[in-house]
């Protein structure tokens, strides 16, 4: 590669030696201002070569020459020592390349009318076919016949998918040669993730999108990358499905169950813990519900998950935390906890089971005093060696001191009562601040779909259209979570709109949700040929519906109704 600022006449070096693969121009112009107003213009030109040796041993690379102002320069010649070839080494080369491809589940290689084109980026699945809440493991690849500079991708909308991310490049791009025909490419791992469609028909991969720049862009300055759609055809679980069985277990799951104490006292609460690890959608599994003689146990509102990435898997658990108080005392069992599950790999049911765990209940309510070794509770009962104070000190006359006026005596009596209703206003506002009251609900709301909107304008400045219009959708669905009491995020279309409708909204009002649900995902889709009008019409739209919903009534559910 050859730099050159300000060149006329420029001669090629002497290149005998070498076979020309290819040789490539590129000239910047730029302009600058002095402090004493004075303007300069600068103009560098490069040239690259790729070259190819003839022969074996000491080979020498010419001096190029340029003139400047007037004056002739050269650059200093190169010498350069080519070894001879080694067919082993290079056998075992394009064996290495080979086998990192094939690591990439579901790699096929790029089309071969491809090799027409400088960058382009390459999109595979390992599964065409898959049943519903089955993970699909999605690879994209970035191929370029020059260096790559920079990578800005674009963000995606996964629409009736769950999806995690298992690879995401850092800073420097990993690179690794590859051939497809006659033409070398630099290529790179750029994106994968893992999807789970949970929708039944034929789901579309959406398209990544990327600002690419490399050595042979114009200037080096960001192009615009696209890759081809994929699509995947999604059925239903087979026959013979339990009917306790939850659809969101997919995948390969096991059960643990424990509780925070075996002995208790009659009355006294018990939290048992249920956790479900394995591989799979583990966002998308439900707490399973539990019904066992002499327990009654609430369903959990809260849990914990954890989720990692292992061998190209999602893995991870997740724990629900179940409160009861058991019915009956004396030794009892928890018995063993069972969820169904199907597995996509041997393509049957399967049973996750727990063990059981006993539970030993003493006493009785009316023998609350009695602790669990039977014995009684000290701290509960007056000793005997506690004697009562004989000297009782009275108030021997309710007529006050003669040196306490009248208002100091006034006072001291109403100072306690003022603090009490102080005391009592304040928690009384700010339990309606926290409470699940609709005015509340709606002021939560309010401000969680006002933050997410002005998020959304300023993407829209700095030009991140897609990322916009996924900002008007959460700011949608936000609002309705907090004004349902209910997750809605990780819902189906289908479930979205049963849950709804049990919240009693109209069914005009929830096709109008669905209308802007569905013109934000075409947007998102298609970020880059949308107008900056049509990304007004969806904010405006967003916003109008919004607005609509401050006058509706919503029924709040509890989480598990």
């Amino acid at each position: 590669t050859l730099g050159v600022e300000g060149a006329q006449n420029y001669q090629d070096p002497d290149l005998r030696d070498f076979e020309v693969v290819d040789s490539k121009s590129q000239t910047s112009t730029s302009t600058f201002v002095a402090e004493n107003g004075a303007t300069s213009l600068s103009t560098i030109q490069t040239k690259r070569y790729r070259l190819k040796p003839k022969r074996k041993g000491k080979l020498w690379i010419g001096s190029p020459k340029v003139s400047v102002k007037g004056k002739r320069h050269q650059a200093s010649a190169l010498t350069i020592r080519v070894n001879a070839f080694d067919k082993t080494k290079k056998t075992n080369s394009a064996n290495q390349i080979a086998s990192t491809l094939e690591l990439l589940p579901g790699f096929t290689p790029p089309n071969p009318s491809k090799v027409q084109e400088e960058l382009f980026v390459h999109t595979f699945v390992d599964k065409k076919e898959v049943i519903v809440g089955e993970q699909i493991t999605v690879t994209r690849l970035l191929y370029s016949d020059a260096e790559i500079l920079t990578l800005d991708p674009i963000s995606l909308s996964f629409g009736d998918a769950l999806n995690a991310s298992l690879f995401s490049p850092k800073k420097n791009l990993q690179t690794f040669d590859a051939q497809i025909g006659d033409k070398h490419f630099l290529v790179a791992l750029v994106s994968q993730e893992a999807l789970f469609p949970i929708e039944i028909g034929v789901y579309q991969v959406p398209a990544y999108q990327a600002k690419v720049a490399t050595m042979d862009t114009p200037f080096k300055a960001p192009v615009y990358v696209r890759s081809a759609f994929e699509n995947v055809v999604v059925s239903e679980l087979p026959e013979g499905m339990p009917t306790s069985m939850d659809s969101s277990y997919v995948g390969r799951y096991e059960l643990h169950a424990n509780v925070d104490r075996n002995f208790l006292k009659q009355g006294e609460a018990l939290t048992l813990t249920l956790t479900v690890s394995g591989s799979g959608a583990i966002e998308r599994l439900l707490p399973p519900d539990l019904k066992f003689d002499g327990f009654e146990f609430r369903k959990p509102r809260d849990y914990e998950e954890t989720i990692d990435v292992v061998n190209g898997q999602l893995r991870g658990e997740k724990r629900f935390r179940y409160w009861t108080v058991p019915k009956k005392s004396g030794d009892l069992t928890i018995p063993a906890i069972e969820i169904d599950y199907y597995d996509p790999r041997l393509k049957v049911y399967e049973k996750a089971v727990s063990l059981p765990i006993p539970i030993t209940v003493k006493g009785s309510v009316e023998n609350s005093n009695e602790n669990i070794d039977g014995e009684m509770n000290e701290g509960n009962v007056i000793s005997s060696d506690i004697k009562l104070l004989k000297k009782i000190i009275t108030l021997k006359s309710r007529k006050p001191k003669k040196n306490m006026s009248k208002k100091t005596l006034i006072g001291l009596l109403l100072a306690p009562w003022l603090v009490l209703c102080c005391l009592v206003l304040f928690m009384k506002i700010k339990n309606r601040e926290e409470s699940n009251t609709p005015r509340a609900r709606l002021k939560r709301a309010r401000l969680l779909a006002q933050r997410q909107l002005k998020e959304a304008m300023s993407d829209k400045k700095q030009s991140l259209h897609g990322k916009s219009v996924n900002r008007m959708t959460t700011a949608l669905l936000s609002y309705l979570e907090e004004r349902t009491g209910r997750r809605l995020t990780t819902l189906t279309r289908t479930g979205l709109r049963r849950t709804l409708k049990e919240c009693d909204l109209a069914d005009n009002d929830i096709e109008k949700i669905f209308n802007v649900l569905s013109k934000n995902d075409a947007a998102s889709y298609a970020s880059v040929s949308t107008s900056a009008q049509e990304f007004d019409g969806c904010l405006k739209e967003t916003e109008q519906l919004l607005k609509h919903f401050e006058s509706i009534h919503m029924t709040y559910l509890e989480e598990g109704q």
